[in-house]
């Protein structure tokens, strides 16, 4: 028989036979098989040394971590596979390392994804496994680590438990009668419309969490919280984004998301509306209806987020609200109208209030103007009444325009034309048969450039207007000319004076001024522009009459003239 002992080392024990009849002849035999005996011995002492030496020898193996120890080999690419991080030691340079998978129910071998490899010691390594989706059924298993010495004389084992888990959790959004909701919701209502609830249902395995967040445009608004682990939960919504302001008014979406520590997960999101907001108004057309006759009506649509309830009107800023014809309420889009009658009227305006109400009692309240008058004004044609309309600065504009009825109120906008023109500058004079006579100078220091103009003339009756346009030819007089003279003649007595303006404010400009009969009466010098106030170098004032201007700057040169007009005659 033998029998182990420390590193494989054999111990042998001899049985010799004995005779049943006494001593006998097997003495003779006894004392061969001891004289054998004892040389046995003495061989196995000499080997068994050697061999205890041998067994001095060691491997060693030390799991360091496991990464993913449950796992979903599902092909999602999360947490696909399990990794063992494990250290090869021993009193040897190197070692074979085995790893093996085996099924924890019923001990079969089900992988080798590793060995037998020879490391060397104290070298860190790492093993995954990672079988194919649907390959490996859920439940436990072993990743069996055996460490063997190169001389095979010792072992080393080191044993880790992994779970293959593909099943994934399950949440429900609002479960059986208990909706998320309500949808909309307004902080500042009432209750129960002042929060939205949001219920959840979670079945999965212990590892699961379910986040619960509000999104608007790709993007987390806010965290209502985490449920760990299966089980129902009640969250609440007041509003508010994760910095606790006000989120606005609009449409969001409850994402409910559940993950394991295998990484299986699912989610569920529905889309709820935050409605903070009173209804708006939708106007075809301009807010002031015009008319020459009554009843008249008064149409719009009224739109919100959540169900305009009622539409009202108040006439001439009343306090009485009366309901208005509504098309489609309650409902998020209501067409209105509201009929105004006025058995006797007389020219003027009334106002008319609309208001819109919501279900949460948000208002908001639209104006309206109904203008009558007893004619509306009506645009004949417009003419110049000098030439074919082409003026040049400093011309008088003479225009004939017709209408249908005398006695309105005519005004004419000559901005498009002279850039110096001013509301009223123009006058205008009533003709006989809805004709009127419509006079405006263009100012000689106009700046705008030459072209067709437009001319706006709007005739008001006591309350309505009408307009008409005429287009007129500019001739830019000034083009090509070095500087401009506002005006050609002057009153030096009345205190006009003339300037000269250069095109660049900083451009240097000398002006000389002379009479008819050559001679120098004035020097200017100026930046940008020169003025004359009809004195002489002396300080004196000159004579009526004209004189010519010698106008210098930036080194070209050109003469103007300009007349000098004294009331009283010197």
């Amino acid at each position: 028989m033998s029998r182990v002992f420390g590193m494989g080392c054999r111990i042998l024990r001899l049985e010799l036979p004995r005779s049943r009849r006494g001593i006998g002849p097997g003495v003779a035999r006894l004392d061969a098989y001891a004289r054998g005996a004892i040389v046995l011995a003495a061989l196995i002492s000499i080997v068994g040394a050697g061999a205890f030496e041998r067994a001095e020898a060691s491997a060693e193996i030390t799991v360091d971590d496991v990464l993913a120890a449950r796992f979903s080999p599902n092909g999602d690419g999360v947490r696909d596979s399990t990794t063992v991080l494990f250290t090869p030691g021993g009193t040897v340079d190197s070692v074979e390392v085995t790893v093996t998978v085996v099924r924890a129910s019923d001990d079969s071998t089900w992988a080798t994804p590793l060995g037998p490899a020879l490391f060397p010691i104290d070298v860190p390594l790492r093993q995954g496994w990672g079988p194919a989706p649907g390959t490996a059924p859920d439940g436990s298993y072993r990743l069996e680590l055996f460490a063997v010495d190169g001389s095979a004389f010792d072992t080393a084992s080191a044993t880790v438990d992994v779970v293959v888990d593909t099943e994934p959790p399950v949440v429900e959004l609002g479960y059986a009668g208990n909706p998320v909701g309500p949808s909309p919701f307004d902080p500042a209502a009432l209750d129960p419309f002042n929060r939205l609830l949001v219920p959840i249902r979670v079945t999965g395995d212990s590892t699961t969490a379910t986040t619960v967040q509000i999104w608007q445009d790709s993007a987390a608004v806010n965290v209502l919280g985490v449920l760990p682990g299966p089980g129902e939960h009640e969250f609440v919504w007041d509003g508010l984004a994760s910095d606790s302001s006000n989120a606005p008014s609009g449409a969001y979406e409850v994402a409910a998301i559940a993950q394991d520590l295998a990484g299986n997960r699912d989610e569920e999101r529905q889309t709820v509306r935050l409605d903070r907001d009173a209804p708006t108004f939708v106007t075809t057309g301009s807010d002031t209806l015009e008319t020459t006759a009554f009843p008249v009506t008064l149409r719009g649509a009224a739109l919100d987020d959540h169900l305009v309830a009622t539409v009202e009107a108040s006439f001439d800023s009343g306090g009485t609200w009366v309901p208005a014809d509504t098309v489609s309420a309650p409902s998020d889009s209501v067409s209105w109208s509201v009929v105004v009658a006025d058995a006797a009227p007389s020219p003027g305006r009334r106002s008319i209030r609309v208001r819109a109400i919501d279900e949460f009692g948000h208002t908001e309240v639209s104006s309206r103007i109904v203008a009558y008058d007893t004619s509306r004004p009506m645009a004949g044609a417009t003419t110049p009444i000098d030439g074919d309309g082409t003026y040049r600065d400093g011309d008088l504009v003479r225009l004939l325009s017709a209408w249908n009825t005398s006695g309105l109120s005519l005004e004419a906008d000559f901005s498009n034309l002279d850039s110096e023109y001013s509301r009223g500058d123009e006058e205008v004079i009533p003709l006989d048969d809805g004709d009127y006579r419509i006079e405006y100078r263009i100012s000689p220091t106009n700046s705008r450039s030459g072209g067709t103009k437009d001319v706006e003339i709007r005739a008001t009756a006591t309350v309505l207007s009408g307009t008409t346009t005429i287009s007129l030819n500019l001739v830019n007089a000034h083009e090509n000319e070095l500087v401009i003279v506002d005006r050609n003649r002057f009153d030096p007595d009345a205190g006009d004076e003339v300037s000269i303006v250069a095109e660049s404010s900083s451009a240097s400009v000398r002006v000389e001024i002379y009479n008819l009969a050559g001679h120098q009466v004035r020097t200017l010098e100026g930046q940008g522009l020169a003025a004359w106030d009809g004195r002489n170098d002396a300080g004196r004032g000159v004579a009526s009459g004209v004189y010519l201007l010698r106008i210098q700057v930036e080194g070209a040169e050109e003469v103007r003239k300009v007349a000098v007009i004294r009331r009283g005659g010197s």
